[in-house]
């Protein structure tokens, strides 16, 4: 059975590799057997991979550690004493989600972590239709904390282009709450007002980008901003912020350190908030974690126009992959086409 690992510390292009490996056993109790047939390349993905501590296997010999994290599959085997939860049988469609390792042909997982999919959702959508839903409604939730924190204001948002915050400016416009979006490239603006026409966008790449965030706050003050970038962009959103404020965190594309002072904090007394889909399983309660699943899915069969692939690739392309999803002005999804349906 083929799968991709990280075979050593580095680069994501460099250490994610196709290696044959066993295949899974009969699922146990509670448990049951995905083939896997779609998965996205998530950026998270690739962060996980740069971070990763390092070591050897007890034999001296270089660690395997399975990548991937959500996908779309098929059930082939059920475990004995399973509860057949709605819908989940042999040959049910589904979305995983948690599933470590899951870049590869078949994988035993709970079957907690398998919800079938709608069958009007086609697979490119259904392979990414839980982290980037739960992502966003994470994000919303910490937005709405920080709003009730610091009073009135509007929102920002940083490579609004982006899937994340696609949804996640329509979740804003869904609750009343007033947001501007901000694309890296002029490029992409164009699309972005298409497809939000009622929202603001500024690129960040023209002279003078702050005044025109002014302009369309039309005398209102910036209370979030919402931001994947990082590094020094952080630091000219908070400029943007007013006093008491806070950046909410959830990536770092331009990588390296948020470029932000003590003095620029606590002077104005700044909040950085982070979110991150992997304290989802600890903080969240099982009937919200119920909720944001029904509502991720709910998010994409309402709008799944907004699920867009830039390119797909076999699981041996997994080089070509990464390299794709880094690609400055990508739009869309990068994915890994592992098996047929």
């Amino acid at each position: 059975m083929r799968a991709v690992f990280q075979i050593a510390a580095g680069e994501p292009v460099d250490v994610l590799a196709v290696r044959n490996t066993v295949s899974p056993t009969a699922p146990g109790p509670g448990e049951v057997l995905v083939r896997v047939v779609l998965a996205p390349v998530h950026h998270g993905d690739l962060f996980v991979t740069r971070s990763a501590q390092w070591g050897s296997g007890a034999d001296g010999e270089p660690e395997l550690i399975p990548r991937g994290s959500e996908a779309v599959g098929v059930i082939e085997a059920i475990g004995r004493g399973t509860s057949a939860h709605d819908g989940l049988k042999v040959g049910a469609r589904v979305a995983v989600f948690p599933g470590p390792g899951i870049w590869r042909e078949r994988i035993v997982v709970p079957a907690a972590s398998v919800i079938v999919v709608p069958s009007s959702l086609p697979d490119d959508v259904a392979s990414m239709v839980l982290v980037n839903g739960i992502t966003a409604r994470m994000i919303l939730r910490r937005t709405q904390q920080q709003l009730v924190e610091t009073g009135e204001g509007i929102v920002i948002q940083s490579a609004a282009g982006a899937l994340v915050a696609q949804l996640l400016a329509t979740l804003l416009r869904e609750s009343d709450i007033p947001v501007i979006n901000l694309v890296r490239r002029s490029a992409s603006t164009a699309l972005l007002s298409k497809q939000f026409p009622d929202i603001p966008v500024v690129a960040t790449d023209v002279e003078h980008w702050q005044q025109q965030v002014h302009r369309y706050a039309d005398g209102r003050s910036v209370a979030v901003a919402v931001d994947c970038v990082g590094g020094p962009f952080a630091g000219a959103l908070a400029l943007l912020l007013k006093d008491g404020g806070a950046i909410v965190t959830y990536g770092g594309l331009a990588g390296g350190p948020i470029d932000l002072t003590s003095l620029q904090i606590t002077s104005r007394e700044l909040g950085l908030k982070g979110v991150s889909i992997g304290r989802w399983f600890s903080n969240t309660p099982p009937e919200l974690q119920r909720k944001d699943v029904e509502a991720a899915v709910d998010l994409a069969v309402k709008h799944s126009d907004l699920y867009s692939v830039a390119a797909e690739y076999p699981l041996e392309r997994i080089s070509e992959a990464v390299v794709h999803v880094e690609r400055p002005g990508k739009s869309g999804a990068v994915l890994l086409r592992i098996n047929d349906r």
